[in-house]
């Protein structure tokens, strides 16, 4: 038996809450020329995310996919911005490996939730 949404959500929710500690101690450290372009681009994106996690928690189910659809959208937009980082040198290794880490387990749960949607008639 599958979790229901709602508790997935939760789990979800926490994950990504407990990841947003984490990512923006690592950004604070940026360099003050990408502060104003990565970091807060970045950041953005994470609370985006944070913000349609909840909106999809609460959305009918016509609507929870859509949601979903613009969160994986985001984690990838995220994904990008943090190779790019990593390659310019503002991340290091162990920063980004961390971050990818927890972006690729969430992007896995909301895929979790995006499967189960689509079984439910």
């Amino acid at each position: 038996m599958s979790e229901s949404p709602s508790t997935e959500v939760l789990a979800i929710w926490a994950a990504w809450e407990k990841f947003l500690h984490y990512f923006f101690d690592i950004t604070q450290k940026f360099p003050k020329k990408a502060r104003f372009s990565f970091t807060t681009r970045m950041e953005n994106f994470s609370l985006d995310i944070l913000e349609l996690l909840l909106d999809a928690r609460y959305a009918q189910k016509h609507e929870k996919l859509a949601l979903l659809k613009k969160i994986n959208l985001l984690m990838e937009k995220m994904r990008v911005f943090t190779r790019v980082c990593y390659e310019e040198r503002f991340l290091s290794s162990r920063a980004y490996e961390g971050i990818v880490r927890e972006i690729d387990g969430a992007g896995r749960q909301v895929g979790g939730w995006i499967k189960e949607l689509q079984k439910r008639p």
